[in-house]
């Protein structure tokens, strides 16, 4: 047996294997939809045809931004590009400075003027998938829902429009923070205040940390155009995370001011006649 031969043959074969190009790994498209549930805390949050949602898989530390263009409690999200991956954690709601965020590393911020509206943040939980591998999630709140009304009857506000709603939670005369910036995680929720603040306003629904306690001090001040009034009520129970609390704010009567009496003018003095003086008497002649 010539020995060359079967050397170059081996040769000729170890070439070929070495040239031969592997096939590349096809990452597995996902489905571009998603079905969304809002946990109804009492509220009766729905989706708005407007919302937004940010969705992680496993195949990125980014998130990919889903829309709708339904309303109501349950609606389904469209991928606004391309997803790689399995659906693993979601968000609402969406922000372009949260895109390149991972999971865990979020920001958000709970304004003091809450005047405009406001939104509670959540996040989603997934709960299956279906035959065509749609993802279904469930979104719980993140925050606590505060709805204000006040009675005005009998205060210095009744039968005026209040313009604003300033309220501040303290506890044994210390500040406790209700807004304000935070950092929060799309996989349970949980959240780390970087900046708060006891005080915010409202013309009537607020959201707020679950920071309050039982005992705590909320001091409410309504607004009007021409005054002002004042109502202080102490917080019965723990205010918890998703929770969703109606408040009743009284003012306080105004006070009564009783008229007062006019002064009555004094009376002139009578001018003192002068005296009519007296005549001098004759003196008798002698006779």
């Amino acid at each position: 047996m010539n020995t060359k031969t079967i050397l170059a043959a081996l040769a000729v074969l170890s070439l070929g294997i070495a040239c031969t190009p592997s096939e590349p790994e096809v990452e597995e498209t996902v489905s571009q939809k998603i079905t969304a549930t809002v946990v109804d805390n009492g509220s009766s949050v729905k989706w708005a045809k407007t919302d937004v949602i940010g969705v992680y898989t496993d195949a990125s530390e980014n998130n990919v931004k889903y829309t709708t263009a339904s309303a109501g409690a349950s609606v389904s999200f469209t991928a606004a590009t391309e997803v790689k991956g399995a659906p693993m954690y979601a968000y609402y709601p969406y922000s372009t400075a949260n895109a390149s965020k991972k999971a865990t590393g979020l920001v958000g911020e709970l304004a003091q003027n809450q005047s405009a509206g406001v939104v509670n943040y959540m996040y989603g939980v997934q709960t299956g998938s279906n035959s065509a591998g749609d993802a279904s999630f469930e979104f719980r709140p993140m925050f606590a829902d505060v709805v204000f009304t006040v009675e005005t009857a009998g205060s210095v506000l009744e039968g005026q429009e209040i313009v604003s709603l300033t309220c501040k939670v303290t506890r044994n005369g210390a500040d406790v923070p209700v807004v304000g910036s935070f950092t929060y995680s799309a996989a349970d929720g949980s959240y780390s205040v970087q900046s708060g603040s006891a005080e915010f306003t409202t013309l009537s629904k607020a959201v707020i940390f679950p920071a309050v306690k039982a005992g705590d001090l909320l001091t409410v001040t309504a607004k009007s155009a021409e005054a002002e009034a004042v109502a202080e009520l102490t917080v019965e129970g723990e205010v918890v995370a998703g929770g969703y609390y109606p408040v009743t704010a009284v003012l306080p009567e105004a006070p009564v001011v009783e008229p007062e009496e006019p002064e009555t003018p004094e009376e002139p003095e009578t001018p003192v006649e002068p005296e009519t003086p007296v005549e001098p008497e004759t003196p008798a002649v002698a006779g």
